[in-house]
Formats: C-alpha cells, sequence, structure tokens
C-alpha cells in the first residue's frame, strides 16, 4: 500500500519542547512530518496543523494514541488528504486566479462571481462558499445552505474578521473557531459566506480570507456585478 498523508490539528500548551515531544511520538509509529502551520495562537496555547505521511492507515489509531501521550496536547482533528498542500501559496493562487479571470471585463457578472467562490473554495478548503449581493444569491461553489439562511447569516453577521495584532499573541484568548464566516466587499457591496464541514475557521484562514477579499473589492470590474443574478 503507498504512503497515506493526513492533516492532524492538535492543541498544545505553548512552551518550548512540546512540538519536539509530538514529532518524537510520529516517528516512533514511522510517521513523517511534511509540514507544520502555527494557525492560532493565544492564552497559553496554540493551534498547530501537521501534514503527516504514514505508510499504513494500521497506524493511525496508534499515531493518535501516541500524540494524546503528550502531557497538555489534544487532538481536535484528523483527515486525509489526497495530495500535499500550502496554504499560503493556495491563497497566492487564489488571488491570481481572481485577477486574472474575476477582472475581466468580457466575462458575465454570474461568471466573475462564479471565479471568486471557486478561487475562495480552493484556497480555504471550503465545504461551500456563497457571494451575496444586496438583493440575494449571486454564485456559489459546493452545496451551500438555502438562500434563505445565508440572506440572514450575512445580513446579521458582523464581519469576522479580527486582524488586530498584538506584541504578544500569547497574552491573547483564543479566538471563537466557527465553521461559516462572513468577509464584506463593501466596494462592490457584495459578501462572501464560508461554510467548512466539522472544521473551525482559525485565525489564519481568515486573515487569508480577508486579504483575498481586499484583493476582490479592489478590481473596479466587480463594482459592476448586478445585486441579483
Amino acid at each position: 500500500m503507498s504512503d497515506l498523508t493526513f492533516l492532524l490539528r492538535v492543541w498544545l500548551p505553548d512552551r518550548p519542547g512540546v512540538l519536539g515531544a509530538v514529532a518524537t511520538r510520529l516517528g516512533a509509529v514511522k510517521g513523517d512530518l511534511l509540514g507544520i502551520e502555527i494557525i492560532e495562537r493565544g492564552g497559553g496555547v496554540v493551534i498547530d496543523e501537521l501534514l503527516i505521511r504514514l505508510p499504513s492507515i494500521d497506524l493511525v489509531d496508534l499515531m493518535l494514541k501516541e500524540v494524546g501521550l503528550v502531557e497538555g496536547v489534544s487532538v481536535e482533528d484528523l483527515r486525509p488528504i489526497e495530495e500535499p498542500f500550502n496554504p499560503d501559496v493556495d491563497a497566492l493562487e487564489a488571488a491570481t486566479a481572481i485577477v486574472q479571470q474575476a477582472g475581466d471585463p468580457t466575462l458575465s457578472a454570474g461568471e466573475r462571481a462564479d471565479v471568486v467562490c471557486r478561487a475562495v473554495h480552493k484556497a480555504l478548503r471550503c465545504t461551500w462558499v456563497a457571494m451575496m449581493g444586496t438583493d440575494g444569491l449571486l454564485a456559489t461553489c459546493g452545496s451551500p445552505p438555502a438562500e434563505s439562511w445565508l440572506s440572514a447569516y450575512s445580513a446579521g453577521s458582523l464581519d469576522a474578521l479580527n486582524l488586530t495584532e498584538v506584541a504578544d499573541a500569547s497574552e491573547m484568548p483564543l479566538d471563537e473557531g466557527s465553521d461559516s464566516i462572513v468577509v464584506r466587499l463593501p466596494n462592490a457591496g457584495l459578501s462572501l459566506v464560508l461554510g467548512r464541514e466539522n472544521l473551525a475557521f482559525r485565525h489564519n484562514d481568515r486573515r487569508r480570507v480577508a486579504a483575498i477579499a481586499r484583493l476582490t473589492d479592489a478590481l473596479p470590474v466587480l463594482a459592476q456585478l448586478p445585486s441579483e443574478a
């Protein structure tokens, strides 16, 4: 059987040596640590996503047991990954696609909105994405909730992007993760609503989608999108 790749999301005490202890446990079960991303930290806790390769699916339970033996460490999520990814590169590629395609004035309004939804869907590993205008749904990717829910959620949600930088992030409380978020495109009068199944959006996710949204909103052609499909 060929090697299998997994994305492991873990909560660790924010102190030296803990991540090294986790890596040692992974090595003990023949796990190959391919990548690490700190997706949020605060209040003495770090949330990491670890990209791991295992030689056999039979080792998954043993790996989880070994990781759980490290003091203070808890597993939030484990899911198989078909191919390795780089979140920052994916966000950059999404931004490039939006500039090259959604800014094309020869495309219809629906096609431009669809480009944005598909780019965000891939970059943020979303289950679904929807673009909302003031009068309704413009485009979707994946299988979003009903338009009535999207409209209510979009209208009732504050911009859920807290991008404040502080000198010592370890003193901040962890943000409350959410499996759906809204980001505004004020110049275009639009909103992007994102959802993920059983995996909360964390601080780094929100920073990436905020950056993509700011770039998207800066494209003059998007201001021509109609308020209804």
